[in-house]
């Protein structure tokens, strides 16, 4: 009797584990397919995107950085008698940067679109607000090297340098939208430790 128990229970727990591996080999291929629709929907995405499509995700980024350095200095400047030096150079340096790079990232752009001459109105006023934002900055920088900067003429140029940026960044939207350029979506938040 306890022989016939024992076998009893012996094949009772091979017949569970051969049914755990049967549907653990079941659930392979389903996660398999998962990972190739993931995989064909990235790819789809990659098709979607637009030749250039991170300059111009660039681009937007650069001049909302000199425009917010721009604003800061005005509203330091307008606020202040006495200006931080060390601050005002550090608010005209990265305004200088993200012009340079906002400079280079137009130019890719203008490079992936040269045979569409619908565009070009529209690249000639980025580079038109690109030049004025520099004569700005430039005047900025000189400004920031004297001894005693002047607030009112940061505040002046600072104000250059946002509304000629401003105005390059709109002149950018309508070229995206012409383009299709779809905007970057919010990263998902972290997933909590464990």
């Amino acid at each position: 009797m306890k022989i016939y128990q024992w076998a009893l229970a012996s094949s009772l727990c091979l017949g569970i584990t051969g049914l755990a591996a049967a549907q653990g080999a079941a659930e392979k291929p389903k996660a398999a397919a998962k990972g190739e629709e993931a995989k064909e929907s990235k790819a789809e995405a990659a098709k979607e995107a637009v030749s250039g499509e991170e300059h111009h995700h660039a681009l937007s980024a650069h001049h909302a950085n000199a425009m917010e350095h721009a604003k800061a200095l005005h509203h330091h400047a307008a606020t202040h008698k006495m200006v931080n030096k060390e601050v005002a150079k550090e608010h005209v340096e990265e305004i200088g940067k993200s012009l340079e790079a906002a400079k280079r990232h137009h130019a890719a752009i203008e490079q992936a679109t040269a045979g569409d001459a619908k565009l070009k109105a529209h690249h000639d006023a980025i580079h038109a607000h690109h030049a004025t934002a520099m004569q700005h900055h430039a005047a900025l920088k000189a400004e920031v090297e004297k001894p005693a900067p002047d607030s009112n003429v940061l505040k002046e140029h600072a104000a250059g340098v946002h509304h000629a940026i401003k105005q390059a960044e709109a002149e950018h939207k309508t070229l995206k939208g012409k383009r299709k350029v779809k905007e970057p979506a919010e990263p998902p938040a972290p997933k909590a430790a464990k």
